[in-house]
């Protein structure tokens, strides 16, 4: 009887375990995509010596980019919300304007957060030299540590 009730108890701890796992590993995998997604917005920017922008489609969940129609798709449990529409607004605009990536290779955009579960990573953008940062939130509990 000890050993089924360690056992059962190895066995859920194991499985949360795995779960956590499987939310990071979503969310960091997301958070690379679209980071390599910007940076080859940028490259085209540069490239075609056009601005680029980049849109995300709330209905279809996908990011795009103007200059060849390139589109990320999102994993369902993972969510990207833009500083300039996380207020209180009820009303979700169908497209949210990411950020746009200029012929002299500078962008301008707003501060990015991928959230998957309880995790979250926040993507900047440098302005002047046009380069992206990823960098994770701490939670409160990450702090006292």
């Amino acid at each position: 009887m000890l050993v089924m009730v360690l056992l059962s108890l190895s066995v859920s701890l194991f499985l949360g375990i795995q779960f956590q796992q499987r939310d990071n590993l979503r969310l960091r995998n997301s958070a690379r995509r679209l980071f390599t997604f910007f940076q080859a917005a940028r490259s085209q920017a540069l490239l075609a010596n056009r601005d680029n922008d980049c849109w995300y489609q709330t209905a279809s969940r996908q990011v795009v980019e103007t200059i060849k129609r390139r589109h990320l798709a999102l994993p369902e449990k993972v969510f990207l919300l833009s500083e300039s529409t996380s207020g209180t607004s009820e009303e979700v605009p169908e497209k949210i304007h990411l950020a746009r990536f200029y012929a002299d290779g500078t962008v301008s955009g707003d501060l990015l957060t991928l959230r998957s579960g309880k995790k979250s990573l926040i993507l900047s953008f440098d302005p002047l030299l046009g380069t992206m940062h990823l960098s994770p939130v701490l939670d409160a509990a990450d702090v006292e540590q």
